[in-house]
């Protein structure tokens, strides 16, 4: 005890000799301290508010998913669909995203019978405007041609979006997107969707087949002419001839080739040069063709004639 009451007496008798100086350390300890207050909440605040910008503003994401989809009573297939959506809270402006590589996906086949391809319109083009929660859906094709026609190296795809918020401040991110796990553990198509897609790639040689046909059906030497007969006219017949003959007389393009037209609830024909049209009957069309008051043949289903000079006597 003694011992204790010795060294505060001493630590006591220190104070008093030194009141000033440990007034200045205290000081000082205050203004470090306040400082210190100062500086963590200033970053505070600096944070409160960077993370206030970050929830209100655009944050807009693009993603693959696959989807069962069904076509008729008996058939369906598995598609890729591509969906781009803002997932904040205000609106997003000119969106750009952009694929590395470009994601081009085979739909099937075209017109002429060769494979047909595909890349979403918000892939090839900008986004003018996504509002919050607005998710945009595009088809991308079969989960099969884009399996099959792309090694593992392929279907990995770099994500680059950019975009800016109503004020024009511009964001950007960067992902990757990896469907090439897709091919060992995809649920199996069924067998419709099976023959259906190997029935498309097998229609090409029909289609081409089909094509070598057609165009040898409307080759000149080939008579898909009507030959002229000896024909009597009714007077529903003749008076149209006499109309034809008018019109051709009255055009400034004498000549002009005809077509004939038939559509829901009435038959055409007109001038390719304008648009002048008389309704018709196919079949007075036919037998004035037959006649020989016009010249007509059939092309590709659609009939097209002009005036012979012999209908200004019919």
């Amino acid at each position: 005890m003694d011992y204790l009451f010795e060294i505060t007496k001493i630590l006591v008798e220190w104070s008093n000799a030194n009141t000033g100086f440990l007034m200045a350390l205290l000081t000082a300890v205050y203004v470090i301290a306040t400082i210190l207050i100062v500086y963590e909440s200033r970053r505070n605040n600096r944070l409160m508010l960077m993370i206030e910008k970050d929830r209100t503003r655009p944050h807009v994401v693009f993603w693959v998913e696959s989807e069962m989809r069904t076509h008729g009573k008996y058939f369906n297939a598995i598609d890729y669909i591509g969906k781009i959506r803002n997932e904040g809270a205000s609106t997003a402006h000119d969106i750009r995203i952009t694929t590395i590589p470009k994601l081009r996906a085979r739909q099937g086949i075209d017109k002429e019978g060769e494979n047909a391809y595909y890349t979403p319109t918000f892939l090839e083009e900008i986004t003018s405007i996504l509002v919050p929660n607005q998710t945009i859906i595009e088809n991308i094709g079969p989960t099969k041609f884009l399996l099959e026609d792309n090694d593992d190296e392929s279907l990995k795809f770099k994500i680059q979006i950019e975009f800016s918020d109503v004020g024009g401040e511009k964001y950007s991110t960067e992902y990757d997107i990896d469907l090439s796990k897709n091919r060992n553990c995809f649920y199996t198509e069924d067998s419709y969707a099976k023959a259906y897609f190997n029935l498309v790639e097998k229609a090409t040689d029909a289609a081409k087949s089909l094509e070598r046909i057609n165009r040898s059906l409307n080759q000149p030497d080939r008579s898909n002419m009507y030959i002229r007969e000896d024909l009597e006219l009714n007077d529903q017949q003749v008076e149209l001839i006499r109309k034809i003959a008018e019109a051709e007389q009255q055009s400034e393009r004498k000549g002009a080739i005809w077509i004939l037209r038939e559509m829901i609830g009435k038959t055409i024909i007109s001038r390719t040069v304008d648009k002048f049209e008389i309704e018709v009957e196919t079949h007075d069309i036919q037998t004035l063709c037959r006649s020989g008051y016009l010249r007509g043949h059939y092309s590709d289903g659609t009939l097209w004639f002009y005036v012979a000079p012999s209908a200004k006597n019919a």
